[in-house]
């Protein structure tokens, strides 16, 4: 989901990645870096938790995972969350809201990440899992296109797929002639108003018929996976 100002710029960061949460207990996986540079984990709870000798799983595209053992006494406090940082990302120490995995380096980005957390006694707290990624690249300041890139290492099918523009909190227009094009590893798409010079070619372009150009203004843009997730 991206959103656009006037005067705003849009940020590659803001990602479209398909995610299936289970919380099992207080503390949940309320973030996780699409660049693999952090977790964010979160209690929900209303009480403390002391999570020492928790322990943190990451296993990217079903490879062994990687685990993070909470060695330290940490009290998680009612509402407060704590971000578990990979090396030289910016964190150098830790503070009571950031935590540093020495040695090791950002995970990067891959097919699927599962991340799982567990108890001193080895039960299942919270795991989230996230497949694929296709971000918003770009959206031109006019409404002529929007530009989406996939990042992930493979090939990834859109049929199914909606994207959402919304301008001043009005009612959103809706693309949903994916079809059957499928996105290319590290390919970009572009969606194309009707008249914008955009020629339909399937690798490369695709224009939105009848679909004239937003203009200017505050610009919500959502990508919807077949499932219905942003």
């Amino acid at each position: 989901m991206m959103q656009l100002g006037n005067s705003q710029k849009y940020q590659e960061n803001d990602t479209c990645v398909t995610s299936q949460d289970s919380d099992k207990g207080h503390i949940v996986v309320d973030e996780v870096d699409p660049e693999g540079k952090y977790v964010h984990l979160y209690n929900k709870s209303k009480t403390d938790q002391q999570i020492k000798n928790w322990e943190l799983y990451l296993n990217l595209n079903n490879k062994k995972p990687i685990i993070y053992t909470f060695r330290n006494s940490l009290n998680l406090k009612a509402g407060e969350t704590v971000k578990i940082w990979a090396s030289r990302c910016g964190v150098n120490k830790h503070t009571s809201t950031d935590l540093v995995w020495k040695g090791q380096k950002p995970w990067g980005t891959g097919e699927q990440l599962l991340v799982s957390l567990y108890s001193c006694n080895g039960e299942l707290e919270a795991r989230k899992i996230l497949e694929g990624r296709i971000i918003v690249n770009e959206v031109d300041t006019e409404g002529k296109y929007v530009r989406l890139t996939n990042k992930s290492n493979k090939n990834k099918p859109l049929g199914g797929w909606e994207l959402h523009l919304q301008i001043n909190n009005r009612k959103p227009s809706m693309f949903k002639s994916f079809y059957s094009f499928i996105l290319k590893a590290g390919e970009t798409v572009t969606i194309w108003a009707s008249g914008c010079n955009g020629n339909h070619n399937p690798s490369t372009d695709l224009v939105w018929n009848d679909q004239t150009p937003c203009g200017t203004g505050k610009l919500l843009v959502s990508l919807y996976s077949c499932n219905g997730e942003v």
